[in-house]
């Protein structure tokens, strides 16, 4: 099964494994520090999981061949419902917020 999540800064791309704090959070806490490097992975678009790097990153379109999904605004509350994690990068911190049970809680990411 997997932990999916929304990683953006206004606009989101989707990622599809090991959302949580300890796994996707944890690797934008650490690697993704600087606006050029949070650029670099929005720029390929969905994902189905997160490197250190974007060039270790699994995209899906680079990397599966399938149609690039590029980052967008979410604004869509049913699709959010599917969506277990979402980080936001502001100020050079990353924030997420977890969908348990239907509540929206806002966090920094450590």
């Amino acid at each position: 099964m997997s932990t999916r999540c929304l990683i953006g800064n206004g606009h989101y791309i989707y990622c599809h494994f090991d959302g949580y704090p300890a796994g996707v959070g944890k690797i934008l806490s650490e690697n993704y520090t600087k606006e050029e490097s949070v650029d670099a992975l929005m720029a390929l678009g969905s994902i189905s999981s997160l490197g250190d790097t974007p060039e270790t990153t699994v995209a899906y379109h680079r990397d599966l061949g399938e149609p690039l999904e590029k980052a967008e605004l979410c604004l869509f509350p049913e699709y959010k419902k599917s969506i277990d994690f979402t980080y936001d990068f502001k100020n050079g911190k990353w924030y997420y917020q977890a969908n348990l049970y239907g509540k929206m809680t806002e966090q920094v990411v450590e």
